[in-house]
């Protein structure tokens, strides 16, 4: 069985969908004949043998709307170039043009529901929550052949729109044997009774971060504490976190780290005190953060937000 797998997106990389999708080929390279069509950064090869497959990296310049755009013309190329029996795609932006060329292709069609594509706006008058859905999500659904989903609350949103759409929930996880246990670790010349309080993620606007820092001053009242931000950085994040903490005098309270590899992760969270999710992205049609689970499978206490995907 041949299978392409889609994805707007760079791989590897050290965010968690980086993760997710060598995950993903762990799982389908050794058991089918697998292509991956991802984007290409920097110094990237074209084509590359990674994790199993043969990955093809799509150059992209421009705006974010033509960065798209050459994106989904390189997979419409693929397609035509290649016969696939099953073609896997991870975001709208992909599935477009997998879906709208299904009566040409003839493969399946696996379409995941990403949390970033929901555009909520109060949900439909006749309470079917079809807005919950942003149009392209919409179309791409209707012609795919298997929905895959975070949460119970995302499949029911698609089963109450689009009750013909066949769902299957499909939980993040986590390598128990990569973090279940690392032994402490502790920076040299760091004050033994300072608790450190640990996120591990993307860092950019909107996910909380300055909530997280203005929370430092009310943790400060009750004992001495530092607040550790580490995760790839996007765009001026870091000046404005910065800048944010130096207005509340933390400076020396705020530690931001680069991104660390995947591996590195359960070794850089051992000695935290606390670890937090402060944003949980999508709402109902969003899944439980996988840094949660990682959290949780180095046995640390998570402060998470009151959240659907966090209580399931």
């Amino acid at each position: 069985m041949r299978v392409l797998i889609v994805s707007f997106g760079i791989v590897p990389e050290p965010a968690r969908q980086g993760v997710v999708f060598d995950n993903l080929l762990k799982a389908l390279a050794p058991r089918y004949e697998v292509d991956a069509l991802t984007i290409r950064e920097a110094e990237m090869p074209y084509v590359q043998r990674y994790r199993g497959a043969r990955m093809l990296r799509v150059p992209v310049d421009g705006s974010h709307e033509e960065r798209v755009s050459a994106f989904q013309r390189a997979v419409r190329r693929q397609i035509e170039g290649s016969d696939y029996d099953v073609i896997h795609v991870r975001d709208a932006a992909g599935a477009l043009p997998v879906c709208e060329m299904k009566a040409y292709h003839g493969a399946r069609v696996v379409f995941e529901v990403q949390a970033e594509q929901n555009l909520p706006d109060g949900g439909a008058a006749d309470g079917s929550r079809r807005s919950d859905l942003a149009p392209r999500q919409l179309a791409c659904l209707e012609r795919s052949d298997l929905a895959l989903v975070r949460g119970r609350e995302a499949a029911e949103i698609i089963q109450k729109v689009l009750p013909e759409v066949r769902v299957a929930q499909f939980p993040p996880a986590v390598d128990i044997d990569a973090f279940d246990w690392e032994p402490v670790f502790r920076r040299d010349g760091a004050d033994p009774s300072e608790r450190r309080i640990v996120y591990v993620g993307n860092v950019a606007e909107g996910v909380g971060l300055e909530d997280l820092i203005d929370a430092m001053p009310i943790v400060l009242e009750s004992e001495p504490a530092r607040l550790v931000i580490a995760g790839p950085p996007r765009g001026a994040s870091w000046p404005r976190l910065s800048a944010r903490a130096r207005a509340l005098g933390l400076e020396s309270r705020l530690e931001l780290c680069q991104a660390i590899d995947h591996s590195d992760v359960a070794r850089f969270l051992a000695g935290a005190a606390v670890a937090v999710v402060p944003h949980v992205a999508g709402g109902d049609l969003g899944g439980c953060p996988s840094k949660l689970l990682e959290y949780a499978a180095c046995r640390l206490p998570i402060v998470a937000p009151r959240a659907a995907a966090v209580r399931s």
